[in-house]
C-alpha cells in the first residue's frame, strides 16, 4: 500500500470516528458564555462538619440513614444503573413504557443533548465549591470501596449524577407528559442513590435539581429544543402508542403510575424515604 492511499485510509477512519462521536454526544444547546451559570443561582453548600449540628445537620443525618439503607437490593453502585439503555437496566424504560436507547434515536438526541449542557456547567461548579465527598470526609468506605481512592479525588458539590438524572427526566417528562409523575419519582429515586451510596451529601442532592431545573427551563426556550421536542413526541407516541391516532389525549397508565412509585436495583424502592430529617427538641425527635 502507497503512502497517499494509506493516509487516505487514516483519514476517512478518522473522519468516521470523529462523526459517530459527534453522533453519541451531540453538540450543547448553548455555550459556556450563554448558558445559565450554577454559580449566580447555588447557595453555598454547608460547610462540613465533624460536629452534626446548624444546616450541616441535615446532610449529617441523611448520610447516617444512607448507610443503613445499603443492605437492600435497590442500592447499587452507579455503574450498574444506566441512564440511557436499550436494556432492562436502563433507570426509565419502564416508567417511559419503551426502550430508552438507540431505537429512539430522536429522544435520545434531544436528552443527550440537554444532558452535555447541565454536565458542562455541573464541572464548573464542582471545581469552584470543591466540596468533599462524605466517605472521604469520615474516612469510611463507600458502598463501592474500590471505587473510593478514585472518587475521593473528585467534588461533590453539586451532584453531577443528580443533575444528569434530573435534566433526563425533565426532557422526557415533556415528551410524555402523562408519565410525568412517574419519571419524577423514579429521577429521585436515582439521585438518592446517591446519597445511599455514601458519594453525596443530600445537598449535593438538592443543587444538583435546581441545577438541571435553571437550565432545562432555560433550554426549552431555544427554538432548537422545540423543533426537536416536535420530532422527540412524535417518535415516542409512535412506539409507545402504536394503535392510537396521535391527537388522542394520553392519560397515564396505573402500571406507569405504579412502574414509578416500585423501585428495583437502579436506586429505587425507598420504602423508608423521609420527607426530611427529624431534628431533636427538648429531648424529642421532631421531623420538620
Amino acid at each position: 500500500m502507497n503512502q497517499r492511499l494509506f493516509s487516505m485510509l487514516v483519514a476517512i477512519l478518522l473522519l468516521s470516528g470523529a462523526t459517530n462521536v459527534r453522533a453519541q454526544y451531540p453538540d450543547t444547546f448553548f455555550t459556556d458564555e450563554t448558558r445559565p451559570n450554577p454559580l449566580y443561582f447555588l447557595y453555598d453548600p454547608p460547610v462540613n462538619s465533624k460536629t452534626p449540628d446548624g444546616e450541616f445537620y441535615n446532610d449529617w443525618w441523611y448520610y447516617e440513614w444512607g448507610k443503613t439503607q445499603r443492605e437492600y437490593s435497590y442500592a447499587v453502585w452507579d455503574e450498574d444503573a444506566e441512564l440511557m439503555s436499550e436494556e432492562e437496566l436502563g433507570v426509565y424504560n419502564d416508567v417511559m413504557g419503551i426502550e430508552v436507547g438507540d431505537k429512539a434515536p430522536e429522544i435520545i438526541q434531544l436528552a443527550r443533548r440537554a444532558v452535555n449542557d447541565v454536565v458542562r456547567a455541573n464541572k464548573m461548579a464542582k471545581n469552584h465549591f470543591k466540596r468533599v465527598r462524605p466517605f472521604a470526609f469520615y474516612g469510611e468506605p463507600s458502598i463501592a470501596p474500590e471505587k473510593d481512592e478514585h472518587l475521593s479525588q473528585t467534588w461533590s458539590y453539586p451532584s453531577g449524577h443528580t443533575a444528569r438524572g434530573w435534566m433526563f427526566a425533565l426532557v422526557l417528562a415533556s415528551i410524555a407528559p402523562e408519565r410525568a409523575e412517574a419519571i419524577a419519582v423514579r429521577a429521585n429515586a436515582f439521585a438518592m442513590n446517591r446519597v445511599i451510596c455514601g458519594h453525596h451529601w443530600k445537598s449535593d442532592i438538592d443543587a444538583g435539581k435546581i441545577e438541571a431545573s435553571v437550565i432545562f427551563a432555560a433550554i426549552t426556550g431555544t427554538p432548537e429544543y422545540q423543533e426537536q421536542l416536535q420530532k422527540a413526541r412524535a417518535e415516542y407516541e409512535k412506539i409507545a402508542y402504536p394503535d392510537e391516532p396521535a391527537s388522542v389525549p394520553k392519560t397515564l397508565s396505573e402500571k406507569s403510575k405504579a412502574d414509578g412509585q416500585i423501585y428495583d436495583m437502579q436506586g429505587r424502592k425507598l420504602e423508608s424515604l423521609p420527607a426530611h430529617a427529624p431534628y431533636i427538641h427538648n429531648g424529642r425527635k421532631i421531623m420538620k
